[in-house]
Protein backbone atom coordinates (compact mmCIF):
# COMPACT_ATOMS: atom_id res chain seq x y z
CA UNK A 1 0.00 0.00 0.00
CA UNK A 2 1.43 3.37 -1.02
CA UNK A 3 2.19 5.96 1.63
CA UNK A 4 -0.19 8.88 2.12
CA UNK A 5 1.30 12.06 0.68
CA UNK A 6 1.50 15.17 2.89
CA UNK A 7 -1.09 16.89 0.70
CA UNK A 8 -3.49 13.96 0.98
CA UNK A 9 -2.86 13.77 4.72
CA UNK A 10 -3.74 17.44 5.03
CA UNK A 11 -6.95 16.92 3.08
CA UNK A 12 -7.95 14.02 5.32
CA UNK A 13 -7.08 15.97 8.48
CA UNK A 14 -9.24 18.91 7.36
CA UNK A 15 -12.22 16.67 6.62
CA UNK A 16 -11.90 15.03 10.04
CA UNK A 17 -11.43 18.41 11.72
CA UNK A 18 -14.65 19.68 10.12
CA UNK A 19 -16.58 16.82 11.71
CA UNK A 20 -14.98 17.38 15.10
CA UNK A 21 -15.76 21.09 15.00
CA UNK A 22 -19.37 20.26 14.13
CA UNK A 23 -19.62 18.15 17.30
CA UNK A 24 -18.07 20.88 19.46
CA UNK A 25 -20.51 23.43 18.10
CA UNK A 26 -23.39 21.05 18.69
CA UNK A 27 -22.32 20.63 22.31
CA UNK A 28 -21.57 24.34 22.68
CA UNK A 29 -18.51 23.59 24.80
CA UNK A 30 -15.23 21.72 24.77
CA UNK A 31 -15.65 20.73 28.40
CA UNK A 32 -16.83 17.18 28.84
CA UNK A 33 -16.05 16.31 25.24
CA UNK A 34 -13.44 13.56 25.02
CA UNK A 35 -11.12 12.46 22.24
CA UNK A 36 -13.24 9.32 21.99
CA UNK A 37 -16.36 11.45 21.42
CA UNK A 38 -14.57 13.38 18.69
CA UNK A 39 -13.23 10.24 17.03
CA UNK A 40 -16.72 8.75 17.04
CA UNK A 41 -18.16 11.92 15.48
CA UNK A 42 -15.50 11.76 12.77
CA UNK A 43 -16.20 8.08 12.15
CA UNK A 44 -12.67 6.92 12.93
CA UNK A 45 -10.82 5.00 15.60
CA UNK A 46 -9.11 6.77 18.47
CA UNK A 47 -5.77 5.71 17.03
CA UNK A 48 -6.59 7.29 13.67
CA UNK A 49 -7.82 10.42 15.45
CA UNK A 50 -4.47 10.85 17.20
CA UNK A 51 -2.61 10.08 13.98
CA UNK A 52 -4.26 12.82 11.96
CA UNK A 53 -5.33 15.38 14.56
CA UNK A 54 -3.21 14.88 17.66
CA UNK A 55 -4.83 15.69 20.98
CA UNK A 56 -8.39 16.69 21.76
CA UNK A 57 -7.88 20.44 21.47
CA UNK A 58 -5.74 20.04 18.34
CA UNK A 59 -8.75 18.82 16.38
CA UNK A 60 -9.63 22.43 15.46
CA UNK A 61 -6.23 23.31 14.02
CA UNK A 62 -6.80 22.15 10.41
CA UNK A 63 -10.02 24.19 10.22
CA UNK A 64 -8.28 27.28 11.60
CA UNK A 65 -5.32 26.93 9.23
CA UNK A 66 -7.66 26.48 6.27
CA UNK A 67 -9.41 29.75 7.15
CA UNK A 68 -6.11 31.65 7.20
CA UNK A 69 -5.03 30.01 3.94
CA UNK A 70 -8.32 31.10 2.36
CA UNK A 71 -7.58 34.67 3.41
CA UNK A 72 -4.15 34.38 1.82
CA UNK A 73 -5.63 33.19 -1.47
CA UNK A 74 -8.20 35.97 -1.41
CA UNK A 75 -5.42 38.50 -0.80
CA UNK A 76 -3.47 37.23 -3.80
CA UNK A 77 -6.57 37.62 -5.97
CA UNK A 78 -7.11 41.30 -5.08
CA UNK A 79 -6.28 43.97 -7.70
CA UNK A 80 -2.63 44.96 -7.69
CA UNK A 81 -3.58 48.65 -7.57
CA UNK A 82 -5.04 48.35 -4.06
CA UNK A 83 -2.99 49.27 -1.03
CA UNK A 84 -2.13 46.31 1.15
CA UNK A 85 -4.46 47.26 3.99
CA UNK A 86 -7.37 47.74 1.59
CA UNK A 87 -6.67 44.36 0.01
CA UNK A 88 -6.37 42.74 3.44
CA UNK A 89 -9.73 44.11 4.51
CA UNK A 90 -11.38 42.73 1.38
CA UNK A 91 -9.56 39.40 1.70
CA UNK A 92 -10.68 38.97 5.30
CA UNK A 93 -14.27 39.83 4.37
CA UNK A 94 -14.19 37.26 1.56
CA UNK A 95 -12.74 34.53 3.77
CA UNK A 96 -15.02 35.26 6.73
CA UNK A 97 -18.28 35.73 4.86
CA UNK A 98 -20.72 33.21 3.48
CA UNK A 99 -21.76 29.97 5.16
CA UNK A 100 -18.61 29.89 7.30
CA UNK A 101 -19.40 33.13 9.13
CA UNK A 102 -21.99 31.68 11.50
CA UNK A 103 -19.74 28.74 12.31
CA UNK A 104 -16.78 31.02 12.95
CA UNK A 105 -18.72 33.24 15.35
CA UNK A 106 -19.91 30.18 17.27
CA UNK A 107 -16.43 28.66 17.35
CA UNK A 108 -14.59 31.70 18.75
CA UNK A 109 -16.02 31.38 22.29
CA UNK A 110 -14.90 27.75 22.36
CA UNK A 111 -11.38 28.78 21.36
CA UNK A 112 -11.19 30.95 24.46
CA UNK A 113 -13.04 28.61 26.82
CA UNK A 114 -10.04 26.86 28.38
CA UNK A 115 -6.31 27.56 28.67
CA UNK A 116 -5.61 24.56 26.42
CA UNK A 117 -7.92 25.86 23.69
CA UNK A 118 -6.43 29.34 23.93
CA UNK A 119 -2.98 27.82 23.51
CA UNK A 120 -4.10 25.90 20.42
CA UNK A 121 -5.62 29.04 18.91
CA UNK A 122 -2.43 31.00 19.56
CA UNK A 123 -0.35 28.25 17.98
CA UNK A 124 -2.72 28.10 15.00
CA UNK A 125 -2.29 31.83 14.41
CA UNK A 126 1.48 31.38 14.62
CA UNK A 127 1.37 28.51 12.12
CA UNK A 128 -0.93 30.54 9.88
CA UNK A 129 1.76 33.17 9.39
CA UNK A 130 3.38 30.80 6.89
CA UNK A 131 0.18 30.76 4.82
CA UNK A 132 -0.20 34.55 4.80
CA UNK A 133 3.42 35.69 4.47
CA UNK A 134 3.93 34.81 0.75
CA UNK A 135 0.80 36.71 -0.27
CA UNK A 136 1.86 39.77 1.71
CA UNK A 137 5.39 39.58 0.33
CA UNK A 138 4.08 39.36 -3.23
CA UNK A 139 1.91 42.45 -2.84
CA UNK A 140 4.81 44.36 -1.30
CA UNK A 141 7.12 43.35 -4.13
CA UNK A 142 9.55 41.71 -1.72
CA UNK A 143 12.16 39.19 -2.78
CA UNK A 144 12.42 35.92 -0.81
CA UNK A 145 15.39 37.34 1.10
CA UNK A 146 13.10 40.04 2.51
CA UNK A 147 10.36 37.62 3.61
CA UNK A 148 11.09 38.24 7.32
CA UNK A 149 9.62 41.72 6.86
CA UNK A 150 6.46 40.23 5.40
CA UNK A 151 6.37 37.67 8.20
CA UNK A 152 6.36 40.47 10.78
CA UNK A 153 3.40 42.06 9.03
CA UNK A 154 1.63 38.69 8.89
CA UNK A 155 2.04 38.42 12.65
CA UNK A 156 0.50 41.87 13.13
CA UNK A 157 -2.35 41.16 10.71
CA UNK A 158 -3.29 37.89 12.39
CA UNK A 159 -3.23 39.61 15.78
CA UNK A 160 -5.77 42.08 14.38
CA UNK A 161 -7.81 39.19 12.97
CA UNK A 162 -7.94 37.57 16.40
CA UNK A 163 -8.92 40.83 18.10
CA UNK A 164 -11.58 41.59 15.50
CA UNK A 165 -13.15 38.15 15.85
CA UNK A 166 -13.21 38.28 19.64
CA UNK A 167 -14.68 41.78 19.71
CA UNK A 168 -17.22 40.99 16.97
CA UNK A 169 -18.49 38.00 18.95
CA UNK A 170 -18.69 40.09 22.12
CA UNK A 171 -20.77 42.78 20.42
CA UNK A 172 -22.73 40.54 18.04
CA UNK A 173 -21.42 42.42 15.01
CA UNK A 174 -19.95 41.51 11.63
CA UNK A 175 -16.18 40.95 12.07
CA UNK A 176 -15.27 42.34 8.63
CA UNK A 177 -15.94 46.04 9.42
CA UNK A 178 -14.30 45.58 12.81
CA UNK A 179 -11.16 44.23 11.14
CA UNK A 180 -11.15 47.09 8.62
CA UNK A 181 -11.39 49.58 11.46
CA UNK A 182 -8.47 47.98 13.28
CA UNK A 183 -6.40 48.06 10.09
CA UNK A 184 -6.66 51.85 10.11
CA UNK A 185 -4.39 51.88 13.16
CA UNK A 186 -1.64 50.95 10.71
CA UNK A 187 -2.36 53.75 8.23
CA UNK A 188 0.78 55.57 7.17
CA UNK A 189 2.90 52.45 7.49
CA UNK A 190 3.76 49.75 4.97
CA UNK A 191 0.26 48.28 5.10
CA UNK A 192 -1.22 51.49 3.72
CA UNK A 193 1.34 51.88 0.96
CA UNK A 194 0.43 51.30 -2.66
CA UNK A 195 2.40 48.39 -4.19
CA UNK A 196 5.52 49.55 -6.03
CA UNK A 197 5.09 50.09 -9.75
CA UNK A 198 7.93 48.59 -11.84
CA UNK A 199 10.03 51.20 -13.60
CA UNK A 200 9.50 51.29 -17.37
CA UNK A 201 12.13 49.58 -19.46
CA UNK A 202 14.05 52.14 -21.49
CA UNK A 203 14.41 51.39 -25.17
CA UNK A 204 17.36 52.58 -27.18
CA UNK A 205 17.61 52.96 -30.94
CA UNK A 206 20.45 50.97 -32.41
Amino acid sequence: MSAVTPQRQGTIALALSEKCVALLLERGTVKGVSSIDLAHAAGISLRTFHRYLGGKEDCVRPVLYAAIAAMGRALTARPASESLNTALGAAFAAAASGPQLERTLKLIPLLTETPAMRAVWAQSLHDGEAALTPSIAERMGLAPAAYPRAAVLATVVLALVRRALVDAVATGSDPAPVFEEYLTTLDGGPLAATPPIPAPVEEYDI
